[in-house]
């Protein structure tokens, strides 16, 4: 009986270069790296109205909000272009008073290796898509400040 043996590989190229950790690296690493994909960001913020700036109301908990800086590379390490990506540090929220429910669009890394394994066995294509700032639209019943 003949046996056939896939293998799949999934690999993180993060560790050889040079991502800061933070905005006071960034700055002090590479500035002219970093800046244009963090005006990208901002305009596309901007662009979306995700935000109004409004004054706090008294005993307000506000969230901080941090950069995160990634590399984006093509299927044979070829670099594609640098991102950044504005979010909030969720971390400084109470529960009952600043949410409610946690929820997190992500991809569970069980799923990415069954899509992997089904993709070697039928000897099929796979094709990654990036989307740009995929906003969900939903009411909250939360004051997010």
């Amino acid at each position: 009986m003949e046996q056939d043996n896939y293998i799949a590989c999934l690999a993180e190229t993060k560790a050889s270069h040079n991502i800061p950790h933070s905005y006071r690296h960034a700055m002090s690493t590479d500035p002219d790296q970093w800046i244009i994909p963090m005006e990208i960001e901002m305009d596309t913020l901007k662009s979306k109205h995700t935000w109004d700036l409004v004054k706090p109301p008294p005993g307000a908990n506000i969230m901080d909000s941090m950069w995160v800086y990634d590399i984006k590379w093509d299927g044979e390490g070829n670099h594609i272009k640098d991102k950044a990506r504005l979010i909030g540090k969720g971390y400084t929220q109470q529960l009952g008073i600043d949410y409610n429910e946690t929820w997190a669009g992500v991809t569970r890394l069980e799923s990415v290796r069954m899509t992997t394994a089904i993709a070697a066995k039928l000897n099929l294509k796979l094709w990654r898509i990036d989307f740009i700032s995929a906003y969900l639209n939903s009411l909250t019943k939360e004051n997010i400040i």
